[in-house]
């Protein structure tokens, strides 16, 4: 569609402009009506393949919302670990005041050991029988002591590997 162009200005005629540079009016070889300066070229040397583009974008999109479910998904893994460690913070300090009441314990156990022993200077008879009894009942009782220490530090351990195997995957998944 031809726009009229006024009567002084038809049939390429040129004139400056407020800059001073020559500006041409006419068609070019398409037979397009314009106005330029210098030499008049076509406005679209190409064409524009927009369902390629739009194929592009799509690809593009797809690709950015795959990488921010995978963002969320070590976020999520991530929180998770938080939680893993804040579990096994409570469980070591429940071990550590586990582990306090039977030092203390020991430490009791000890004490009467030591003020049974003050009873050898009494009669042989009783201050041995008592000693030996006193003795066993030590033994009974450190041996619980052991084998609660020994339960704390299993517990203790396999708090240890679930919060490496978590970091681990943590790890891969960050890679």
């Amino acid at each position: 569609m031809e726009q009229a162009l006024p009567s002084e200005l038809q049939n390429s005629q040129a004139r400056e402009d407020s800059h001073g540079q020559c500006v041409q009016y006419g068609k070019n070889s398409d037979g397009i009506q314009n106005q330029g300066r210098g030499k008049i070229e076509p406005i679209f040397t190409k064409k524009i393949d927009l369902l390629k583009l739009v194929t592009q974008f799509e690809s593009c999109n797809k690709e950015i919302m795959t990488k921010l479910k995978k963002f969320e998904y070590i976020q999520q893994k991530f929180g998770n670990e938080i939680l893993q460690v804040k579990e096994t913070q409570k469980t070591i300090i429940g071990l550590e005041d586990v582990n306090k009441d039977n030092i203390l314990s020991l430490t009791q156990i000890c004490a009467r050991i030591e003020s049974k022993s003050t009873l050898l200077n009494e009669p042989e008879d009783n201050s041995i029988s008592f000693i030996t009894r006193q003795l066993k009942e030590s033994r009974i009782q450190v041996q619980k002591l052991e084998d609660s220490i020994g339960h704390n530090a299993a517990l203790f351990q396999e708090q240890l590997e679930k919060s490496d195997k978590a970091r681990l995957e943590l790890k891969e998944d960050i890679q």
